[in-house]
């Protein structure tokens, strides 16, 4: 808000001066003549009644215009047509384009924290700790905010793999280096933190988009979808004048299964309900019942779970399940 109010102080002040200072002072040196000021008074009186044949002068030649214009007024027409498609054919041809939100020094940027792994929200925010630690110790950053894991309903379309992001806003761009010099130097200062990936992206006015081109992949074939999608992330990886990939793509992870001899159950008694809660109760817990509190307005799952020492995968081989004649593992 700074330069609006001052470029409009000078414009008017620059207006003032002209109109009472300069202007007037050229008028009285380069002034007309008082033989061009009697031609002047002579063609304004045939002008109110007299005639314009006899006016001489620029007069004259804007009177043969107006005459042949109205005379011709198909000629007129059709030329001012021609003059209209033949400016935006010129400007189509040789004109600049219109920018809406051209390139400035941006104030703020934005650190996304990627990772691979099964981590806990406990370990997410240790590791983010760690690179905020890193990047506070900087001259040219006035406030930071960080944030941990994904916000539940949550519009924006992120990777998997993003564990948190870190928000800072840079002080006045008079009293610090460029945006992207600033974000090269924590970029070096952030390369040696092992099993992440740091992402930084200078916020810029317009759309809220942080990408330049997004690319979206549809196949047929559910299976093979994985397998393109990795091919042409790899490609754009290749290019140099590429940054910031982000994508959407399924990460490898583990998958566990239970295979349930259907034969031996069925011959002691238990079905596939019994074995389920079994499981349920060593990992995310046995549903029983709901409960309401007085102070809440959703009702609070009941849940019975194992012992905490006794919920690890060693013990998925050591469930006992009580059948019709004795216990079943």
């Amino acid at each position: 808000m700074f330069f609006l109010p001052v470029t409009l102080l000078a414009v008017l002040s620059s207006s003032l001066l002209m109109a009472l200072i300069f202007i007037p002072t050229i008028g009285g040196i380069f002034g007309f003549d008082k033989s061009l000021n009697q031609q002047n008074l002579k063609n304004l009186t045939l002008l109110e009644s007299g005639d314009l044949n006899q006016i001489k002068g620029l007069q004259s030649k804007y009177i043969k215009i107006m005459r042949y214009s109205l005379d011709n007024p198909k000629k007129l027409i059709t030329l001012t047509l021609v003059f209209l498609v033949f400016t935006q054919f010129l400007y189509m041809r040789y004109g600049k384009g219109v920018e809406y939100f051209p390139p400035i020094e941006p104030d703020y940027a934005e650190i996304v924290v990627h990772a691979r792994g099964n981590y806990s929200p406990i370990e997410k925010d240790e590791i983010l700790k760690k690179v905020e630690n890193t990047i506070i110790e900087n001259q040219y950053i006035r406030n930071l905010y960080s944030r941990s894991g994904t916000i539940k309903g949550q519009k924006r379309s992120e990777s998997e793999d993003i564990i948190g992001s870190i928000k800072i806003e840079l002080i006045n761009w008079k009293n610090r280096p460029k945006a992207n010099q600033i974000l090269n130097d924590l970029k070096i200062q952030t390369k040696n933190f092992p099993g992440i990936y740091i992402e930084f992206i200078e916020k810029k006015d317009g759309p809220p988009k942080d990408r330049d081109v997004e690319i979206k992949i549809v196949n047929a074939k559910l299976k093979n979808l994985n397998s393109d999608s990795q091919n042409l992330l790899n490609f754009l990886k290749t290019n140099s004048w590429i940054k910031n990939i982000d994508s959407d793509i399924n990460n490898p992870g583990i998958e566990w299964e239970l295979i349930i001899d259907r034969e031996q159950a069925d011959k002691h008694g238990v079905d596939i309900q019994t074995v389920g809660d079994a499981i349920q109760m060593l990992t995310h817990g046995l549903k029983v019942t709901e409960f309401m509190p007085e102070d809440s307005d959703e009702e609070i799952d009941i849940v019975v779970k194992y012992d905490k020492p006794f919920r690890t995968l060693d013990e998925l081989d050591q469930i006992l399940i009580e059948g019709k004649m004795e216990l079943y593992l």
